[in-house]
């Protein structure tokens, strides 16, 4: 489960429907000693987290979305998204945007000035840049290894309650 991808998913087909997917989810809850919870209850979409005495900042959930298949009728798709807290995840794309906004302009001052013939200090810079970003890869790498154990919790917990084996993408 743990991988180079940022947020591991899945897709899985089923013939229950919604209301019933949601119901087995709350018995495999259940019978898993209430391992995590089910915190959005919004029509067609789920989100399962561990229990708040359990998380952590790097603790991941689970998002469940839930569609009807229009051409197979009584087959729903459920899209499985791993991924950390919202706050988290926000702050990471945050500062990924950001150090892309600071390479663009690098780049753009460096390379206008370079092409001037004047000196091109600012590209130097750059290294600097790519270094941050790389950093942040591997820390957010290092979080999501951190959170692997409850990840694997959340996804048995979805194979108890579909009663089949969930292939991770």
């Amino acid at each position: 489960m743990t991988s180079f991808r940022v947020r591991p998913r899945f897709k899985q087909e089923t013939s229950l429907n919604e209301q019933e997917i949601r119901l087995q989810l709350e018995e495999a809850i259940a019978k898993s000693n209430d391992l995590c919870s089910i915190s959005s209850n919004i029509p067609g979409y789920i989100t399962l987290r561990i229990k708040p005495e359990d998380r952590h900042f790097w603790s991941p959930q689970l998002n469940l979305t839930f569609e009807e298949k229009e051409d197979e009728p009584g087959i729903t798709l459920i899209r499985g998204l791993y991924g950390p807290n919202p706050q988290v995840w926000a702050l990471i794309f945050f500062s990924y945007a950001t150090l892309g906004v600071v390479a663009f302009f690098m780049l753009m001052i460096g390379l206008s000035q370079w092409s001037l013939g004047k000196g091109a200090g600012v590209l130097w810079g750059m290294p600097i840049v790519l270094a941050l970003v790389a950093g942040l890869y591997f820390i957010s790498q290092f979080g999501q290894k951190l959170g692997a154990d409850q990840t694997y919790r959340l996804h048995h917990v979805f194979e108890e309650a579909l009663h089949t084996e969930v292939k991770i993408q």
